[in-house]
């Protein structure tokens, strides 16, 4: 979900990602460079416990399109990409979430729609501790971590 405003919350970016749609190797969108939002139309949809209004997929994606897939809500996310796996459902996830995932078990990623669905992760951080040094350390980390993985 995006930064919720907050009094006395200060929100801190990390880096950029995509969000791309997991399938199995073996499902039928598998074959797609690309996902349009009715592709998704009769497929089960997993995703974390969030509100839909709060999840990227349904608000930037989905709705827009009038598509409102099957859902399943889940704690899991071992369990979600098991299913994904087995062609049980799909999900959607953060594409360097994703691609570790591509490398250890039958899934593919693919991108939501012709240009992606790009997004910032951010380090929520309260306004009194924001000179704390482990914190900002955590997100100097952070920052150069995903600098190493674009790169």
């Amino acid at each position: 979900p995006d930064a919720v405003k907050q009094v006395g919350v200060i929100y801190q970016p990390m880096f950029d990602y995509e969000l791309v749609l997991l399938v199995a190797e073996s499902h039928p969108l598998s074959k797609q460079k690309f996902i349009q939002p009715e592709a998704l139309h009769k497929e089960l949809l997993l995703t974390f416990p969030v509100a839909h209004e709060r999840l990227d997929v349904f608000t930037q994606f989905l709705m827009p399109a009038g598509i409102n897939p099957r859902t399943k809500a889940m704690q899991s996310m071992d369990i979600m990409v098991q299913m994904v796996a087995l062609q049980r459902a799909v999900t959607v996830l953060p594409n360097w979430l994703a691609n570790e995932f591509c490398q250890t078990l039958p899934v593919k990623a693919i991108r939501l729609g012709r240009g992606g669905l790009a997004k910032t992760l951010y380090a929520a951080i309260r306004e009194l501790d924001q000179d704390v040094s482990y914190l900002q350390k955590f997100i100097s980390l952070g920052v150069k971590s995903s600098n190493a993985v674009t790169d």
